[in-house]
């Protein structure tokens, strides 16, 4: 069940995200396994991934301002949240009085590439789960983990 005042909320973990003139915004290689590759002298724990997140909701005409956040569950099962709290605000289209608000937000992330195996990217919209992602980080073939 969705919290008070929200209709829908989807969420896509990609490469990178652009803002189109406008204001659109446009997922760029939507993705759930990322292949980490070597590097030589750089040990795994040290490495960062960099993830972004899509977010768009849509929420009843009455709703004004809500907060988003993330967590990651790792494959161990240790849990940590994702960068802070982010107030979004929801916008209506006068030009469409019969359609619901809604809201888009893009999240840029730098996650740990020690956690190698199924993560969750689970997302909380004004402190209530409301959907989760597989995120799989992949050692490249040869790696010498």
């Amino acid at each position: 069940m969705h919290p008070p005042g929200l209709i829908s909320i989807s969420f896509l973990v990609c490469e990178k995200i652009l803002q189109e003139e406008g204001g659109v915004l446009s997922a760029i290689r939507i993705v759930d396994v990322f292949t980490i590759l070597p590097i030589p002298n750089v040990l795994i724990q040290d490495r960062a991934i960099d993830v972004a997140l899509l977010v768009a909701g849509n929420c009843e005409r009455d709703t004004n301002r809500a907060i988003i956040d993330f967590q990651q569950i790792m494959p161990n099962g240790e849990t940590q949240m994702l960068g802070s709290p982010l107030a979004v605000t929801i916008v209506t289209s006068p030009e469409h009085p019969a359609s619901p608000a809604g809201f888009q937000a893009r999240i840029n992330l730098m996650l740990s590439a020690k956690y190698i195996g199924c993560n969750w990217i689970v997302l909380s919209y004004n402190g209530q789960e409301v959907a989760r992602a597989a995120l799989t980080l992949s050692l490249a073939e040869n790696s010498g983990r």
